[in-house]
């Protein structure tokens, strides 16, 4: 079986020293993850936090350098972000198309940072999926034989 992954599929030092390369087929090594992955320069970057952006959006400049705005859900969206899972995206498609090509089953991780926590998108996307237009689950029990941790 091929085990596939693109874009940040698990927090630097989570699994413990980082070895998630490990955990992937050769096809997905090193894993793809589009922009600054801060675990990669362990010298250059004090914070392990996994990834910096490819470009900075206007409002976390404004809020981690300048110090002149605080970050909201209603302020923080910024269409600059959807760029990185664009390139996460492609990447996966790849290794798709690769798959095939190979022949054998495969498992395909993508991992895309929005939406993310706060979740933040634009203020049509709210629009268009209102909390009343979202049905919510009847479940109240996790399913059967589903592990304890």
């Amino acid at each position: 079986m091929l085990s596939l992954a693109s874009g940040k599929t698990y927090h630097p030092k989570l699994p413990p020293a980082y070895d998630s390369n490990h955990s992937w087929s050769s096809m997905s090594v090193p894993v793809h993850n589009p922009c600054w992955n801060t675990a990669d320069f362990p010298k250059e970057f004090k914070f392990q936090d996994g990834g910096l952006p490819c470009v900075f959006c206007p409002i976390d400049i404004a809020n981690r350098v300048l110090h002149t705005t605080n970050v909201s859900v209603a302020n923080e969206y910024c269409p600059i972000d959807a760029f990185e899972d664009t390139l996460t995206i492609s990447h996966a498609v790849s290794l798709l198309q690769q798959a095939k090509k190979a022949d054998r089953p495969f498992y395909l991780a993508v991992g895309l940072h929005k939406p993310h926590m706060p979740w933040q998108a634009s203020h049509e996307d709210f629009a268009k999926h209102t909390n009343a237009s979202i049905a919510l689950t009847t479940l109240t029990q996790p399913p059967t034989r589903m592990p304890e941790s």
